[in-house]
Order: C-alpha cells, then structure tokens, then sequence
C-alpha cells in the first residue's frame, strides 16, 4: 500500500533511498536519513511553512522551515528545499523532555494553522518509541516500501 505525504497523512517515515520526491515530507526524509519522521505538515498555499516532528540521536526534534512558490522565491523542488541532513539540523530544535516539546508548539510561527492534535499525538508517538526502541530505519519506508517491523 502506497502512502501519501501530504500535511493530512503522514506515517513514521526513514529514507534511505532515492524515492520520488512530491510532497514535503519526502524531501525532509531525503535529505535527512538519519531522522525518523512522525508528522510533516504544511501551512499556506502558494507560500507557506513545513512543520515536522521526528527523532534524532535519541531525542525528539521539531523542524520548521519556509517555502515559495517559485523558483525564485524558495519553492520546494527548485532550489528552496533542504537538500542536506545539516539543513534539516539548522531548522530543528531537539528535546529531551515531551513536555518541553509540546511547550515549544506556542512558539512556532503560524501555529494556528496546524493541526495541533496531530503535532501533539506525533511528539507523544515519537517519545514512547524512544523509550521502547521497536523501530529500525536500517532499510526504506518511503511510499510503498513503509512497513512496520517489531
């Protein structure tokens, strides 16, 4: 079964290939491998940000970043996208703590838009699989590659 990485569907996501890349979470996962994804939302239409919530080197990381609607003016696909695991870093801040994490939701810019609900079940989710430890990004998860493996 394929998936969609749209900001209404998004499932824990590693990348390790390179897949297609249409929405916004697949060029998150594809320039940064290293990071598990749980929630990628985008907000705005021609111009708009991209939020996301994933795990890196056991904390939980949430991202945010712009984009346009040209080449010009930073659109995702050419030339204003994150094209490197460093750039992903630049625009997250990473937590040790849930709590601290969900504070910083009040922070982000255009948070009225987001679904909060989601961005909150998602750093939840990405806490708890810290501290089970039941994933593995050793192969791809991306479209229909994504499975979940105990």
């Amino acid at each position: 079964m394929g998936i969609s990485l749209t900001s209404n569907y998004f499932m824990k996501h590693a990348h390790k290939h390179d897949c297609e890349k249409n929405y916004y979470g697949e060029f998150l996962c594809s320039a940064a491998p290293d990071f598990l994804w749980y929630c990628v939302q985008d907000v705005g239409s021609y111009q708009g940000q991209v939020f996301g919530i994933a795990t890196y080197k056991g904390k939980v990381g949430i991202y945010e970043d712009y984009y346009g609607s040209c080449s010009g003016c930073g659109a995702w696909g050419e030339g204003g996208e994150p094209e490197k695991q460093q750039d992903v870093i630049d625009n997250a801040t990473l937590f040790n703590d849930r709590e601290a994490a969900i504070a910083h939701i009040d922070t982000l810019e255009e948070k009225e838009d987001l679904d909060r609900k989601k961005f909150e079940d998602a750093i939840y989710d990405a806490f708890a699989d810290l501290t089970r430890n039941d994933w593995s990004d050793e192969e791809c998860h991306c479209l229909d590659h994504f499975t979940k493996r105990n």
